[in-house]
């Protein structure tokens, strides 16, 4: 979402609806599932990232996986 001002640099409700609603997204991001997501996708799998973190590949996925929320307890 972008969330911008209009040329003459005031702000609008509209405008301060959707920067409320930014910061609350940014809020519900988990940083570190998201770090985990990235390596997933880079390296190609849970087991390449486990390798590479020198764990199993159990503990990954279960952060991953846990209370099917993105990692978060």
């Amino acid at each position: 979402m972008t969330v911008t001002r209009r040329r003459d640099g005031q702000t609008t409700p509209a405008w301060h609806r959707r920067l409320a609603k930014a910061q609350e997204t940014l809020k519900d991001i988990n940083l570190n599932a998201m770090k985990r997501f990235v390596a997933v996708t880079r390296l190609g799998g849970i087991l390449k990232v486990a390798e590479e973190l020198g764990a199993s590949p159990s503990p990954v996925s279960e952060r991953d996986h846990s209370n099917g929320r993105g990692g978060r307890k």
